[in-house]
C-alpha cells in the first residue's frame, strides 16, 4: 500500500470557484473533488454539477450527525466543544475518504472540463 503523504489534498474557495477563478477551476478539473454538503439541497454538489463536473465522493452532514449521535447530545458540554469535537471527525472521515480512494488501486479518476463557468456580478 502507498504512503499517504498530508501534501495530497487541497481546499478549494468556493467564491473563487464560483466567481471562476481559472487557478479553482484548474483544480477541480485535474483533481477528485470531494464535497461536503449541509442538506438535502446538495449546494456543493449542485455547484459542480451547474458547471458540468461530478464530485468524486459526498459526505452529508445531517446524515453524519445522525450517525454519530451529535443530533442526541445533552450532555450540557459547551457549545464549542461540540462544534470542535464534530470538526474533527468531519476531518476524520474526509480523510479515510480521501485516503481511500489514494489507495484503491481501481480507483481512477478521469479529468474533467468546465462546461459553464459561472461569473459572479
Amino acid at each position: 500500500m502507498k504512503s499517504c503523504s498530508r501534501k495530497k489534498t487541497l481546499l478549494l474557495c468556493v467564491p473563487a470557484y464560483y466567481r471562476g477563478v481559472p487557478e479553482d477551476l484548474v483544480m477541480v478539473e485535474k483533481n477528485p473533488t470531494l464535497v461536503i454538503d449541509c442538506h438535502e439541497e446538495s449546494c456543493g454538489s449542485f455547484l459542480l454539477t451547474q458547471m458540468g463536473l461530478l464530485p468524486a465522493a459526498r459526505l452529508l452532514l445531517p446524515e453524519l450527525r445522525e450517525h454519530w449521535g451529535c443530533n442526541r447530545d445533552r450532555t450540557g458540554r459547551p457549545w464549542t466543544f461540540r462544534v470542535r469535537n464534530w470538526c474533527k471527525r468531519l476531518s476524520q472521515e474526509m480523510a479515510e475518504l480521501a485516503g481511500g480512494l489514494l489507495h484503491d488501486p481501481d480507483y481512477f479518476f478521469e479529468p474533467q472540463k468546465v462546461q459553464v463557468p459561472l461569473k459572479a456580478k
